[in-house]
């Protein structure tokens, strides 16, 4: 976004310091009309006490109401993330398997021809 567009954009807001924010709450307390101050059920507690109960609008914010509204790339990305997030503890197993298989299956092999030697003594495989 271009800072002019920006600018534009931001037209009568005001920007001031955080630290500066109680002070600016008890001015529009003090000389706005009748009217009701929105203040998100999400913000700090000290600040929704700073406005008198029959003035305060305590809805949630409609910033947050949109962010809860996905287009279609972030719900793609979301769907991406998922499936990944499926395949790859399968993917772990099945590779930590592979990895013990290959160490322990020369080791089965010995310990069964061993016990086919010592079952069936007589009986041995010619190749030929």
């Amino acid at each position: 976004m271009k800072l002019s567009a920006l600018l534009e954009y931001l037209q009568g807001a005001r920007l001031a310091l955080y630290s500066q924010v109680y002070a600016d709450v008890q001015q529009v307390i003090s000389s706005c009309c009748d009217g009701k101050i929105w203040i998100s059920e999400d913000s700090s507690h000290a600040l929704a006490k700073l406005v008198p109960e029959s003035r305060l609008c305590s809805l949630p914010s409609p910033i947050q109401l949109l962010k809860g509204i996905k287009n279609s790339v972030e719900i793609a990305g979301m769907r991406s993330c998922q499936v990944i997030e499926i395949v790859r503890p399968a993917t772990n197993l099945f590779l930590s398997l592979h990895y013990r298989l290959e160490i322990l299956l020369p080791y089965l092999f010995l310990s069964l021809h061993y016990r086919l030697e010592i079952l069936l003594p007589s009986v041995s495989i010619c190749a030929g």
